[in-house]
């Protein structure tokens, strides 16, 4: 079913610079029923009316910054994610009979639920954390972090972890096909085709790296200074540890102790 939200947004002060960078929420939802039952219906809810805002302490009016429109775009992004129900609408805070997408009652990390973005995390590499994208649950004393954020340990640079990593010199926060595919988990139509590449970071924050065709000096390279790590073969996911950006599997091998790489 469609449904229309109307955004509004602000730019005022919140705590000063360097702390919150901006707030966002949905101020009003309609419920629709998804799984019909004899006594009522498991449903939904999709937010109809929602707020941005911006911190102004943080937001330089009248300073020319290189990356500035970057990454502020990148932060209303974030903001607008949550707006839509990413993190807000994880939880269930309408009845029992609402779809929760995150059990985050016990455990180190919150244990993501629904199918999409479960598929898109094991597309991408992802082993660890039961096949699902791990969320923030250590960031309690941080408001509005915990169990609404993919986990920053894990996930470093991608838009929708609890911390931005971009900054002026020109990097931003990646929406990767995780988070489009958490808003599939909520019922949006999505469009694959505009997220960013992206790189898992494994549970010891070593980057699980796509990668395309390299030589063979290019790959000591990466490999010295740490970029990839080699996976055990029992640990390669269908056997691949790699594949390029269009998909196509890439294999390392390191017959006799010499490094080799293969395409199939």
């Amino acid at each position: 079913m469609p449904a229309q939200t109307v955004i509004a947004w602000a730019v005022e002060s919140i705590d000063g610079s360097g702390g919150t960078l901006g707030q966002a929420g949905n101020l009003e939802r309609t419920a629709i029923c998804i799984e019909p039952r004899p006594l009522g219906c498991r449903f939904d809810v999709f937010p109809t009316l929602g707020f941005m805002r911006f911190d102004s302490a943080d937001f330089f009016f009248g300073v020319n910054l290189a990356g500035w429109e970057a990454r502020w775009i990148g932060i209303a992004l974030h903001e607008m994610m949550h707006l839509l129900g990413i993190g807000t609408l994880w939880q269930p805070n309408f009845g029992p009979d609402y779809r929760k997408r995150v059990d985050c009652v016990s455990g180190v990390r919150g244990n993501y639920l629904f199918p999409a973005a479960k598929r898109e995390w094991v597309a991408l590499g992802g082993r660890d954390f039961v096949g699902a994208p791990p969320v923030e649950f250590n960031q309690g004393s941080v408001s509005g972090t915990r169990c609404a954020h993919w986990d920053e340990a894990t996930f470093g640079s991608e838009l929708m972890t609890g911390f931005s990593n971009a900054n002026f010199a020109g990097s931003r926060d990646i929406l990767s096909r995780i988070t489009i595919g958490a808003l599939e988990d909520l019922q949006y139509a999505v469009d694959y085709a505009e997220a960013e590449d992206y790189a898992i970071l494994n549970s010891n924050g070593i980057f699980r790296r796509q990668v395309e065709w390299v030589e063979n000096a290019e790959l000591d390279d990466y490999l010295s200074r740490g970029e990839f790590e080699l996976l055990p073969a029992a640990e390669m996911p269908d056997g691949m540890p790699f594949v390029n950006k269009n998909g196509a599997p890439i294999m390392f091998q390191m017959p006799n102790g010499t490094l080799t790489r293969t395409q199939p």
